[in-house]
């Protein structure tokens, strides 16, 4: 029976690869926003930990892309400044010799409000998110097109999503990230 449950639950994850980014400066924040501590079935947990554990029960595999959290599964960032372009070179990088076509969800460790059915969405369109604005670091990219990614190719993020003409998926909730460490307690009752 456990078998059956177990496979069963492998069949519904999608056929694509999770990547948190947690290499970012938090610089409104202070801290490092992958080291924020929540709660979970009353024991304290790390964002980071927090956002691997809800996304392993949705993909076939979670990474974690980082300078400095070192557990398995980490894509080290190796580039000097602080960049989500570094992060997806890296990402880039790691997945080179998968096929050009698979299918790799980035997320910012601080996206908590962004649940199962919005990610399924975000998959059958291979789009990312946008509600009043576009989220450049939540939704879908596949290897191809972060194969246009190189050293100083792209300023801006958005103008590498606008390079590889990225579907954008209207979203009805607000996807607000965490950039104060009050926003932790207000939203608190989403991460529980």
């Amino acid at each position: 029976m456990i078998y059956k449950k177990n496979k069963k639950a492998f069949k519904n994850k999608l056929n694509a690869y999770a990547v948190i980014l947690c290499g970012g400066k938090s610089s409104r924040m202070q801290k490092n926003k992958a080291f924020l501590q929540v709660k979970k079935e009353n024991k304290n947990i790390f964002l980071y930990e927090w956002q691997k554990k809800r996304l392993e029960k949705i993909f076939k595999k979670v990474f974690i892309s980082s300078k400095d959290i070192y557990t398995h599964n980490t894509i080290q960032d190796l580039q000097k400044d602080f960049h989500p372009l570094n992060a997806l070179l890296s990402i880039k990088e790691y997945f080179k010799d998968y096929n050009k076509n698979t299918q790799i969800f980035i997320i910012a460790v601080d996206y908590i409000c962004v649940n199962k059915n919005i990610i399924k969405k975000l998959y059958y369109k291979n789009a990312i998110a946008k509600d009043t604005k576009t989220h450049y670091l939540c939704g879908f990219y596949t290897l191809e097109e972060l194969k246009l990614i190189s050293n100083n190719s792209f300023y801006k993020i958005k103008d590498f999503a606008t390079s590889c003409n990225k579907n954008t998926l209207k979203i009805k909730k607000r996807l607000a990230n965490i950039n104060h460490q009050f926003e932790i307690l207000k939203k608190s009752k989403i991460i529980y």
